[in-house]
């Protein structure tokens, strides 16, 4: 895949859950989060997005989360959080979806 998923900071949890999802100065919309970690997740947008946008992501239960993509694969993208999710917030979301 792309290179920057060399330097993820954090393992990523294959996963199958929705959340809202919106671009900046955008409408939101779901898409299906693919896998998630503390740092970041992949997601499929419906779009093509830029490397670099800042985007919004909002997980079942939880405020809008700032993130950034940081890559864009075919229908997939990987997003950045701007500050990461806490362990136990990680472990409840994981809990409450589906395996990937």
């Amino acid at each position: 895949m792309h290179a920057d998923l060399e330097r993820r900071s954090g393992a990523r949890i294959a996963t199958r859950m929705k959340a809202g999802f919106r671009p900046l100065g955008a409408s939101a919309w779901r898409v299906d989060v693919l896998d998630l970690c503390e740092t970041g997740c992949a997601v499929t947008p419906a779009y093509h997005p830029k490397i670099d946008e800042i985007v919004w992501i909002r997980f079942p239960g939880l405020e809008s989360w700032e993130a950034r993509i940081r890559w864009v694969a075919g229908d997939k993208a990987g997003l950045e959080f701007e500050r990461p999710l806490h362990a136990a917030v990680l472990a409840n979301l994981l809990s409450q979806a589906s395996p990937g």
